[in-house]
């Protein structure tokens, strides 16, 4: 019998998350499924965990997530293609909610709530608070799929491919490209993923980094649908502005020092761009407040400019180098 949902997952050296992940997967509550596991030439014991479970399990060599994606695609049979990633743990109604919005035919995929863990380090409070934030904004139909929690009729994706080159954001082009054929995208708070902390502040500069390139990318195809996007509120969106007018401004310091001219006006206007940063930075301060410390609030204030400098950097360097 024909699946009614195939459930994929794209891993690479996933060893520390992966038997959580794929035993919330099991545990789900659609009966009529089927499940498939890329892996993604995994130098760990990732390959080897998996092959305990009552799973479909392919190995490809290491492409990445957007080309892991596409080959669970391609061996899919269900009417619809549910993804998630290799460190989240999904709710046991998570398939059956995500599937609730397709009796509307004009629903060509859904997006769930994930929840990142919190952790008591600057930078994973940062992270589950600022994504918190950013789910209780959405509204019935959003702007793009989240590649950690979506699903998405089969008959759409023959005419749409994760494409292997994206480094990040291919899940934001899918999106996008979905509802420029004319479908609608389902926001299902009620489908919810958890996805494992992320305590270290090199591994949250790092994301930042690849978010603002991918983002701009997406941004460079779609520039009508990045501009009306609506999973980044507006203070995020001036931050970033603000953030990127502070790059600027420290790149045309550095030749204002050697020759002595202006570096107190720069210097002024530093001061003063930064002073607007932590006045739009007070809203997420605030949704914070029960887990600010003396310990961490000097931390996490000198982190949130650092993380968006991040992806500044990663927006620029996405406009010189696309591939």
């Amino acid at each position: 019998m024909k699946p009614q949902a195939s459930i994929c997952v794209s891993c690479y050296n996933s060893e520390q998350t992966i038997r959580q992940n794929v035993e919330s997967i099991l545990a789900t509550t659609l009966p009529n499924r089927e499940i498939i596991y890329i892996d993604d030439g995994s130098t760990d014991k990732t390959r080897k965990i998996l092959k305990k479970y009552p799973i479909n399990l392919i190995v490809q060599e290491h492409k990445g997530v957007a080309a892991g994606r596409q080959n669970a695609l391609e061996h899919a049979r269900g009417e619809f293609i549910l993804f998630t990633d290799a460190d989240t743990e999904v709710y046991p109604d998570w398939a059956e909610k995500l599937l609730l919005p397709f009796s509307d035919k004009t629903v060509g995929a859904s997006t769930g709530k994930t929840i990142i863990k919190k952790s008591n380090t600057p930078a994973g409070l940062i992270r589950h608070y600022e994504k918190k934030e950013r789910y209780s904004r959405l509204k019935r139909h959003t702007s793009f799929v989240r590649g950690y929690n979506f699903c998405v009729r089969a008959d759409i994706m023959k005419n749409i491919r994760f494409d292997p080159s994206w480094y990040h954001g291919e899940d934001m082009e899918v999106g996008y490209t979905i509802r420029k054929a004319g479908y609608k995208i389902a926001y299902v708070p009620e489908a919810l993923v958890s996805h494992v902390e992320e305590p270290s502040w090199k591994k949250l500069l790092r994301n930042r980094f690849r978010n603002g390139r991918g983002s701009i990318r997406a941004g460079l195809s779609h520039p009508a649908r990045f501009a009306r996007e609506d999973f980044f509120p507006f203070r995020m969106k001036c931050q970033l502005g603000i953030i990127s007018l502070i790059v600027l401004l420290l790149l045309v310091l550095i030749p204002a020092m050697l020759i002595g001219f202006g570096t107190r006006t720069i210097a002024g206007l530093l001061f003063f761009f930064l002073s607007l940063y932590y006045i739009a930075s007070l809203p997420l301060l605030f949704l914070m407040r029960s887990d600010l410390s003396l310990s961490n609030i000097i931390p996490i204030i000198i982190l949130l400019p650092l993380k968006d400098a991040a992806a500044v950097l990663g927006m620029m360097y996405g406009l010189f180098f696309r591939q």
